[in-house]
């Protein structure tokens, strides 16, 4: 069975602290690498309505979770995974009311949803 994937090298260590959030009206890529390193994304669609996160690849160098919060008082937040991946054996998840939040982390093979609030 694979394992999550941790950060607990001595290069990256293991983030203990408070995540930092990236707030989000449109559609988003999480990012990762050189291009910056998200943790967690609070996405707003009250003003665009509906949009799509989308997770980093599994194989990318990713941390050891991601938070995506819907914190819009409308629109639907979809997460779906890179290209073809999954997320729990789905193509994609849906926070569909204000304050649905999830969390979720890689085994290198899919994304797993390991926590998560509201209704969906």
């Amino acid at each position: 069975m694979p394992r999550i994937k941790r950060r607990d090298d001595l290069t990256h260590g293991i983030k203990w602290g408070p995540y930092t959030f990236r707030t989000v009206t449109a559609a988003t890529t999480i990012l990762t690498g050189e291009e910056g390193e998200d943790e967690g994304i609070l996405a707003d669609g009250s003003s665009g309505g509906s949009f799509t996160v989308t997770m980093p690849k599994v194989t990318d160098d990713v941390i050891d979770a991601y938070i995506i919060k819907n914190i819009g008082a409308s629109g639907t937040i979809t997460v779906d995974g890179d290209g073809a991946e999954l997320i729990d054996g789905a193509t994609t998840i849906a926070l569909a009311s204000q304050w649905d939040c999830a969390v979720l982390a890689t085994d290198n093979v899919e994304w797993h949803v390991i926590g998560k609030v509201g209704t969906w």
